[in-house]
């Protein structure tokens, strides 16, 4: 069997470069080894960005019927329990295991062939340029030929270190968890509430490390809830994800505001996240990976959607001409790390200076809040945009090469 473009994950970064492929007459093959529809930890919010590519593809109106929170309010709690508020623009907060199918189904309905249950266990390499895939699908082994292949298999991925492409900064990794609640209290709607990790808990050290609580689908006691914390603090802690959740719950005012009566719908899940303040190498000859297989979250929060299906547009733009050309070198592929870097890149610098300068930083925080509660449009101004006068007027930083155009 051969095909010209085998995607490898059908997650939103891969589904989208399939989706765009498709668009532009490229035959695509995209797998997974899930069984689709599948969940991923995350507080599930697709931000307002997004919505142009939901647009192209033909899912916007889809993904709006499905949403359980349009929010357009955050509050944020520091460590010590003060309260900041910020406007959003509208972010929807839909559960990733209907969002993300809804992106795989635009990619099929462009025409895209998928299959599921089917396990990549490496790529085909021939003379140093990728060939196809080996995978298990029906408990056999099979093998596809491909002229190019995309590696969009999430934050374990095998195929981007076969490459050697999978650079991971420990020092970025954070581990999420997410569950959903019922009776949850207290309770604003569109309101994303994001708070820090108590300055309390047992061998507290500071870190942008927090809990979130989002109401869902407008039912006042629903919510999703979950906790994002860096790789070093959760081992120096040594507590599980449980155990940090019953003592915010148990000795924190917020914890006994939202949740203190709070019965479980689904339990925190826990996964290992990446991330990155600057764009790794994506390609090699005859191949390219997106999305979490070459740690695209940024640091600050380590959101994955935006820049992986802003990445996975990019490479359905340049990949049909490489394809005519039948160039599959790996200076050929080059074209896509600049390309993709421009879109992307700005994004990556503003939440690398956002996590050193403010959300890491336990002296400047504080002050960071103030000054947010004292600028004239408070609490209407969004929250990078009072980062960004925080960080220009207070902190003098030049923000020129760093301006977010994607984490809206």
């Amino acid at each position: 069997m051969k095909r010209q473009v085998i995607v490898v994950g059908a997650g939103p970064a891969g589904s989208t470069a399939a989706f765009y492929l498709a668009k532009a007459g490229v035959d695509v093959l995209l797998v997974d080894k899930e069984t689709w529809p599948r969940n991923k930890i995350c507080g599930d919010a697709y931000l307002p960005s997004l919505n142009g590519i939901f647009q192209e593809m033909g899912i916007f109106e889809e993904m709006e019927r499905e949403v359980a929170a349009a929010s357009n309010k955050m509050n944020m709690v520091d460590p010590y329990e003060n309260l900041t508020q910020y406007t959003l623009d509208p972010c929807w907060i839909i559960p990733r295991r209907i969002g993300d199918d809804i992106i795989r189904r635009g990619a099929l309905r462009a025409g895209v062939d998928f299959i599921d249950n089917f396990e990549v266990k490496e790529l085909i390499i021939r003379r140093g340029i990728v060939k196809g895939v080996r995978a298990w699908y029906n408990n056999q082994e099979i093998s596809v030929e491909a002229d190019t292949v995309i590696v969009a298999d999430g934050s374990h991925s095998t195929l981007s270190r076969q490459l050697g492409l999978f650079v991971e900064d420990a020092k970025l990794c954070k581990y999420g968890a997410r569950g959903y609640f019922d009776n949850v209290e207290e309770l604003e709607p569109n309101t994303v509430n994001q708070i820090f990790l108590p300055a309390t808990l047992p061998g507290y050290e500071h870190s942008p490390a927090y809990i979130w609580v989002n109401q869902l689908y407008g039912e006042e006691k629903k919510a999703c809830v979950g906790i994002c914390i860096p790789e070093y603090l959760f081992q120096k802690l040594d507590m599980s994800f449980d155990e940090i959740y019953e003592f915010w719950v148990n000795n924190t005012k917020y914890g006994q505001k939202f949740l203190k009566n709070a019965t479980v719908i689904n339990p925190l899940t826990g996964w290992r996240l990446p991330g990155c303040t600057s764009l790794n190498k994506c390609y090699a000859a005859g191949a390219i990976c997106v999305g979490d297989s070459i740690n695209m979250p940024e640091a600050a929060s380590h959101y994955g959607i935006t820049p992986a299906m802003f990445a996975s547009r990019v490479i359905g733009q340049l990949l049909p001409d490489i394809l005519k050309k039948g160039d599959f070198s790996e200076e050929a592929f080059s074209v896509f790390q600049g390309s993709i870097d421009e879109v992307i890149g700005p994004d990556y610098k503003f939440s690398a200076f956002m996590k050193e300068e403010l959300t890491g930083n336990a002296e400047r925080l504080p002050d960071f809040f103030t000054f947010s509660k004292e600028l004239p449009n408070y609490p209407h101004a969004t929250y990078n945009e009072a980062v960004m006068a925080y960080m220009t007027q207070k902190l003098g930083i030049d923000l020129t090469q760093a301006l977010p155009k994607l984490s809206q």
